[in-house]
């Protein structure tokens, strides 16, 4: 879903009136933090399930060092955040996809 957040931002920038990249001559991109924010600037009502997609993301790509009881709780609770985040991509893509410039 974090991806895909991303690669929606990407491809609808120009109607969604984001800057992608931080510096135009290396092209490097922004962060998908500082891509949502400009996001929820026009689309408020967006961005606690964007903020939900980016963190869930986050917790499963980098996970916390864990010892013991804590690492099953985490892996316990993966499949949440999976389903978390892919309700709240649900959200998002019909959104940013029929949005005009």
């Amino acid at each position: 879903s974090r991806s895909l957040l991303e690669a929606v931002i990407i491809d609808r920038s120009s109607a969604l009136g984001v800057k992608l990249y931080r510096d135009a001559k290396t092209r490097e991109l922004r962060g998908l933090r500082e891509l949502t924010e400009d996001v929820e600037r026009r689309f408020k009502d967006l961005g606690p399930a964007m903020d939900c997609v980016v963190t869930c993301g986050n917790e499963v790509m980098h996970p916390r060092a864990t010892k013991g009881a804590e690492t099953i709780r985490f892996f316990a609770s993966t499949p949440n955040l999976a389903k978390r985040s892919i309700e709240a991509i649900g959200e998002i893509v019909p959104r940013l996809y029929v949005a005009k410039p």
